[in-house]
C-alpha cells in the first residue's frame, strides 16, 4: 500500500511540473515577435488597386469593372497580443483598428454610353488578425492563417452615372443604401484583398512555408 502511494505520489509530481514548461512554451510574446508582426502590418500600402477575379467576393448585385482601396496603411494593432498552442503549433492572435478613415472606390459596368462610379467610407473598421507562429528571438517566423471581422462603424456610401466621354456626372443612382448591403460589400472585398495582401508580404518576408 505504501509503495502504491509512493508511485502515485510521484506520478502527480512528474505531471503538475510538466504544466508549467508546456504553460510557458504557449507563452512567447516578445519584442522580436511584435517586430515581425508590425513589419507585416507596415507593409499594407496607401492605395490599392485591383480589377475583381474569380476569387474575389463582390456583391452579385453589382458588376464591379475595377476598384481601389484607400488608408490600408492606417492599419495598427489594438488590444494585447495573445498568443496560444493549439495541436502543436503556436499562434498569436490580436485585433486590428484603422486609424484614417477606409475609401472605398470602384467603376461599375452602366449602359453603352455611361458607367457608374461607387464611393463608400468606413470610419472605423476593427477585425482579429491570427497568425501561425514558429522559432523564437531573432529567428522568428510566422504566417497569417484568418482574419475574422468584429466591426464596421459609419458605412457609408455614394452610386452615380458618370459620360463616359465627358467624365461628367449624369446623376446619383443611389446614396446611402440599407446597411447591411453595404457592411456585405466591405466585408466582402475588404477582407478577400487584406488575405491576398498577407500572402503576398508573406513570400517576401519572414514566414513560415505554406
Amino acid at each position: 500500500m505504501a509503495l502504491r502511494l509512493v508511485a502515485i505520489w510521484i506520478l502527480l509530481t512528474l505531471m503538475c511540473s510538466g504544466v508549467p514548461a508546456a504553460e510557458d512554451e504557449c507563452k512567447f510574446h516578445d519584442e522580436h515577435l511584435e517586430r515581425a508582426i508590425n513589419s507585416f502590418i507596415e507593409k499594407l500600402p496607401a492605395e490599392r488597386s485591383e480589377t475583381p477575379d474569380k476569387d474575389s467576393e463582390t456583391p452579385e448585385e453589382v458588376d464591379i469593372i475595377d476598384f481601389k482601396f484607400f488608408g490600408l496603411n492606417s492599419f495598427r494593432p489594438f488590444g494585447p497580443f495573445l498568443t496560444f498552442c493549439r495541436d502543436g503549433s503556436r499562434f498569436v492572435q490580436f485585433d486590428m483598428v484603422n486609424k484614417r478613415p477606409l475609401i472605398l472606390a470602384g467603376t461599375i459596368k452602366g449602359n453603352d454610353s455611361s458607367t457608374n462610379e461607387l464611393l463608400s467610407r468606413a470610419l472605423l473598421v476593427r477585425f482579429t488578425a491570427q497568425f501561425e507562429v514558429e522559432g523564437t528571438g531573432e529567428d522568428v517566423k510566422i504566417h497569417p492563417t484568418v482574419n475574422m471581422p468584429v466591426s464596421m462603424v459609419g458605412l457609408s456610401m455614394l452610386l452615380k452615372t458618370v459620360d463616359k466621354e465627358t467624365k461628367e456626372d449624369i446623376g446619383i443612382i443611389l446614396h446611402s443604401p440599407k446597411p447591411h448591403f453595404i457592411r456585405g460589400l466591405w466585408h466582402g472585398m475588404l477582407f478577400s484583398e487584406l488575405d491576398k495582401l498577407l500572402e503576398k508580404f508573406c513570400r517576401n518576408n519572414k514566414c513560415i512555408p505554406g
